[in-house]
Formats: C-alpha cells, structure tokens, sequence
C-alpha cells in the first residue's frame, strides 16, 4: 500500500510535537497505519503491512513499545494490542479499525439547580436575563427600579418572581467539583469550572452549605452569580411613607403574610409600631390578587401644629372672600356684616399647643404652636372674657362690623328703610349704609363706607363706594354706573358700567356689560343655565378671571382681558416721559458746553481751556448737568423695577373657564390676544412673557392661534 499525501511519519516530526491525524509508523516488522482523534482522546489502527517471517515472532509489547516510542502512553488497551498480535500472526496484512489507546475524560461538576423555578417549563439563562417558557425576567430592571425613588403612578411591565421567607432558591448538586483526566499522550485535562452561585444580601446557606434559602419575602435577583432577595418595600425619602411594591408576577402568585409584613418594615427600618390594621388591610387586598402597584404599609404621622387665635364673628365671618390660591369662597354669603346694638357679634379664641409627629424611623417632628391674635377693641365695642382665656366682643350700637390692621370698630349705619327713590332723594353719606329695596332709574348714592343695597340698581343709577359695596339683586341698565374703591358682590350685572379697585364676585351672570377690576373677578358659580356665564361685553382684570363659561352659541363676541393696573401703567408712562425730559435737557446742556460726552478728561480739558470768567460759568452748568444725570439714573432704576413688578404681575395672570369656553371668546392678557377656532371645554389661560399658554382639559394650544 503506497502513502497518500496526506500521511506523514510520525518519526519525520519533531519529538517536542504532539501530533494528530492520520499517521503512518515504520518499525523494523512492517507499516503500520494510525489514526489520532483530535482531541487526542482516542487511537485507531486502520491498517498493517506486516513482514510474514517478523510477524510470527510478534509481541503486544512490540506494539506497545511502538506507540510509547511515539508519545501515546496513556490509555493503551492490552487487549487490544493482543487481539492485533494474534491476527497478524496468521495474517501480516491487516485492515480494520481497531481502538488500542483511549484516554480518560475529566470528571463533570455537579452543579446547581434553580429550585425557585421547579414549576417552571422552559428555563434559559443568559447574563443578568432568565427567559421562562418565553417570558423574560430582567434581573437588573427589577433591581434598579426598587433602589430607585419612583413616582407610584409609574408602574413598569416588569416581570418578577416572588419568594417567601426560607424558601430554597438554589441547590447545589454533587460533586462540586470535578476530577482531571489525561489524553492518549498523557498530558492531564483539566475538569470544567465548577459555576458557582454566591450568597449576596438576604439569602443564607443551609442544608450543610449545599441550599441557598430567602431570608425573607422578596424578589430573588441573579446578577454576576450573585444571589439576592430585595426587600418590596420602599421607604421615600421623607421616611414619611413605606410603600409596598407589587410587580407583575410569575406563576405560581404569592402574597405576604403580616408576619412577613412585619419582618420586611423592621429591615426597612421602621422603628415605630405599624398601623396594624393597615397592615391587615394590605394583606387582604394583595391576596385578593391586586394590580401591579405600590401599596401603603406604613405611614408616618405628619405634625399638628396649633391654631392660631382666631376672631370668629357670629354667622358669616366677614371681610375676606378670598382663599389663599385666587379663587373665591362663595359660603362668604355677606360682604358687609350689620349687628344690632347691645348683641354680641365676635368671640377671640386663644392659640393652641399643637401635636408632634414622627417618622417612621421615630424621629420626633415637632408641631408648631399656635400663635395668638392681637385684637384692639375700638370705638362702639365692648368686650367680655370667657372661658379657656376666651373674649368676647359686643356692640354697644347699631352699625357696621369694621376690622382692619387688628382694630376692630362699628361704624355707625344710615339706613334706608325702602327704595332710594323721590321719597329720599339722592343719597350722600359719610357713614355706612344700607339700603332695604332698589336704587331706582337716575338716583345717585354716595357713601364713604361699607354699603349694602338689598335690591338692585336700576337702568340710569349711579352708586359711589368707597369702602365694599353688596348689591343682593342685580345691577341693570346701560347707563348704570357703578365705582367701588373696595370689593363688589353682587348676584347679577348686565348692561351697566362696573369700575372696581378691589375683587368683583358676580354669583351667576354678567350679560353686555363694562367691568374692570384692579382686582380678581370670579363669575358663578350661580344656578341654571346662565349660571357662571360671561356673555358679551368687556370684561378686565389686572390679576385673574375664573367663570363658568365665556361666549355663548350665538355670535356674540365676548371679550375678556387681564391687563397691569392701569395705575401702574400710568405710573410707568408718566417716568417714561421724565427720563426723556431729563435726555432732552442733558442733550442740550452738553451741546452748549460742546462735550461729546459726560468724561472726566473731556470735562478737564474744557475747564482747562477756559478763561476764569468761563470756567465760573461752566462750573455751574457742570453742577446741574450732573445733577440731571444722577436724577435720570435713579429715575432709570426706578423705572426699571416697575417694570419688574410689571412682570411678576404677568407671570400671576391667569383666564380660568371651568366648563365652556365658546369659540366666539376673544381673550387677552399683557397685549398677547387669542380667540377661538370651535367650542372647547374646560380651559385655563396664562402668559409665558413670550406668547400666550392655553391649556384645553383635551386638546392642545394650537387651536386658539394668536
């Protein structure tokens, strides 16, 4: 048999070389033909060309003493090397495929199993990834969501498994560790790796070291080997609130115990002793299969702090119809409040200590007391102590509650018995006043105090308030005027002429009508169909409008305005002029002097140049020329913090329509004007100092174009 060109001899090789493949060997009693696995773990003889007188005199050690002169020295089979013998003994030529060296493979490590997924079908790992029977389980997005402060109204899809305390979550299997083999050349072969699992936080090792068990309830997370629970519980960072997160869950669902909800709020650190029936409560709502969510488990206790002393009048308590975030509380039916002589109309209460809260790491958040309320009892007043340190306050005549900057007074009251009609005449007071029925078509009132008109005022009437002016009824007529220095309630305004400095409260409608306020207006929000409605006319503010709707279905143009206060404005107009005044006289002052500019060179060289007639003169002249200038530069700055003012005044204004806002609605705000395109619904309207903001309850601000 001729060599083909694949065969090499093996002897033609360099001994340091441990070769694999197809091999042929020359000894002295034939040709014999190997092949090496190449993993070196196994040799086959393929075939023999024997010497016939040699061969009957073989030996298996012959053969042995061939493989050892060619570095296979492990795993030789004597039984094979004696079967070979004894065939070319009668036969020196030889073919087949007979093993006569194998080696030894390393033994394989045991392991671990995933006891916590026992349940499942299908388990693959991948990295920090476990995917289920085709549901993904991130290890790292269940880690990083819990370590990270979370809105609770953002709950991800995140797949977790849930365990209870001491359930077994990995188990080692033996042996642990592998034995090395050798290959056909002896050389040893490593075992594999053992992959071991590490213990991380809230797993402990049992079962002599060989299971990995939960220490408590929780998700088990598998990232770089190492093995963890992670507590469902999220404290914020106010240590105000415990949370409970639930995730979406794999099968089979779990549900703590309260014993479990226990353990998990003391880990947290939860000092103080939880709300049991809170806990309870969880409980049961989570076994009854909750939505994926956070969970109140524990709360802390937010401080009470003390009331201040406070001045309740009897009934309505009076001035303020305001809350503290612009709108107004329409319970404050009486802006005017009226008493009769001798009763008593307002008790002073006294301040209280308050109650501490705490954490829920118990630390103490201590309650502020309350602080008490300075009352100076003026003119027509009486007062009385009661008890617990209380006062009480009682007229000593019929008139008018006053209390303002801490003093309270009645003022004495004009009444009106009827209609201010011919039986009266115009009415001019300087006193409050009140007014039992209407102010009829061309009366005139006057008065410089509060004032309460029971009716209404007729087309063609005219009232003058100084102080807060109620009208009961409404207020009609396009030729009815009205000017209020403090605040206006009325239930109705239509067609009059309206100028407030105050707040303005219509309870159900303004229909064609002029209204400016410095101050806020609220319409409604009143009752039936034209309750809360602004239709027609102008209606301005130099802070906030809020109706219940603007325009109407009809074509009428309704317009509604917040502009600065036209003081201010006036103010700014009016130092606008001053400072081009002072330039005018500063411009002419220096082209008599012939300066290009205010410098001290230039003001040096033109002294210096001077005959001592002239240098007198140009001294004076310099004297008020600088005069001018430092008075237009503190005028510049007053100017400019106006404007400021100006500005934040902007930033506050706001247009708020609570249920329609019409199409045919033109609104506007510091010279920024929208108007509507189609009906919308709730709508709230403010500026940006660049354009104006419209926020639709659904929509966006492209619909109302500038």
């Amino acid at each position: 048999m001729t060599d083909s060109q694949d065969e090499k001899n093996i002897e033609d090789d360099s001994p340091a070389e441990f070769l694999t493949g197809e091999f042929v060997l020359t000894p002295p009693w034939g040709r014999v033909l190997l092949q090496i696995r190449d993993d070196a773990m196994e040799v086959t003889l393929v075939e023999v060309e024997g010497d016939e007188s040699l061969c009957c005199s073989l030996k298996p050690e012959d053969v042995a003493s061939l493989l050892q002169d060619n570095r296979i020295v492990s795993g030789v089979l004597p039984e094979s090397l004696v079967g070979l013998v004894g065939d070319l003994m009668q036969e020196p030529n030889w073919y087949g495929a007979l093993v006569i060296a194998e080696g030894c493979p390393p033994t394989v490590p045991g392991g671990v199993e995933y006891t916590m997924f026992a349940s499942a079908g299908d388990v693959v790992f991948s990295g920090d990834v476990v995917t289920i029977d085709h549901e993904v389980l991130a290890f790292s997005a269940i880690r990083d969501y819990l370590s990270q402060q979370r809105d609770p109204a953002d709950i991800p899809n995140i797949l977790a498994k849930m365990v209870s305390g001491g359930e077994v979550l990995v188990t080692r299997i033996s042996p642990l560790h592998g034995q090395p083999g050798r290959d056909v050349f002896g050389r040893t072969l490593d075992p594999p790796v053992f992959i071991e699992v590490v213990v991380g936080d809230h797993v402990e090792l049992i079962g002599e070291e060989s299971k990995f068990s939960a220490s408590f309830f929780g998700y088990p997370v598998l990232i770089d080997r190492k093995l963890s629970v992670i507590s469902p519980i999220v404290v914020t960072d106010d240590d105000m609130t415990a949370w409970y997160v639930q995730l979406v869950q794999l099968p089979p669902e779990k549900s703590p115990f309260g014993l479990d909800l226990a353990v998990l709020l003391e880990n947290a650190g939860v000092k103080r002793e939880t709300d049991g029936l809170l806990v309870d409560e969880l409980c049961s709502q989570l076994k009854r299969g909750s939505e994926p969510g956070w969970y109140v488990a524990a709360r802390g206790r937010e401080p009470v702090h003390g009331k201040d002393g406070r001045l309740l009048f009897e009934g309505t308590d009076p001035p303020s119809a305001l809350r503290d975030d612009g709108s107004i509380d329409f319970k404050v039916i009486n802006l005017v409040k009226t008493v009769e002589a001798n009763s008593h109309f307002a008790t002073l209460s006294m301040p209280t200590a308050g109650e501490s809260g705490y954490t829920l790491s118990d630390e103490e958040l201590p309650a502020e007391s309350g602080q008490p309320l300075k009352v100076d009892a003026k003119a027509n007043v009486r007062i009385d102590e009661g008890e617990n340190g209380e006062i009480h306050y009682y007229s000593e005549t019929e008139g008018v509650i006053q209390y303002q900057n801490g003093q309270l007074a009645i003022d004495p009251l004009y009444q009106v018995k009827g209609n201010v009609d011919f039986s009266t005449g115009n009415i001019d007071v300087d006193c409050c006043l009140t007014v039992a029925g209407n102010v009829c078509s061309d009366f005139t009132v006057k008065s410089t105090k509060d004032t309460v008109v029971n009716g209404i005022l007729e087309p063609g009437s005219k009232i003058v308030v100084e102080g807060d002016l109620q009208v009961k009824g409404g207020i009609i007529g396009e030729n009815t005027e009205v000017l209020v220095l403090g605040n206006l309630q009325a239930e109705y305004v239509q067609d009059a002429k309206v100028v407030v400095k105050g707040d303005i409260l219509i309870n159900q409608y303004a229909f064609s009508a002029v209204i400016r306020s410095v101050g806020r207006i609220q319409v409604g929000p009143g009752t039936g169909e034209r309750g809360g409605s602004i239709v027609g006319g102008i209606m301005c503010s130099s802070s906030r409008i809020e109706a219940g709707t603007t325009g109407s279905p009809s074509n009428v143009l309704t317009t509604i305005m917040v502009e600065p206060a036209p003081h201010k404005l006036a103010k700014l107009k009016e130092m606008k002029q001053r400072i081009a005044e002072y330039e005018t006289n500063i411009t002419k002052i220096m082209r008599t002097l012939n300066l290009e500019a205010v410098k001290p060179d230039l003001v040096k060289q033109l002294l210096q140049e001077a005959n001592p007639k002239q240098r007198e003169l140009y001294v004076k002249i310099l004297n008020q020329l600088n005069l001018l200038v430092k008075q237009q530069q503190v005028l510049l700055e007053d100017k400019n913090q106006l404007r400021d003012l100006l500005w934040k005044d902007v930033d506050k204004m706001s247009v708020l329509v609570n249920k329609v806002f019409y199409s045919n609605t033109k609104v506007r705000i510091a010279r920024k004007e929208v108007f509507g395109r189609q009906d919308k619904g709730r709508t709230t309207i403010t500026h940006d100092r660049t354009r104006l903001v419209v926020d639709f309850a659904r929509g966006n601000d492209d619909e109302l174009p500038e």
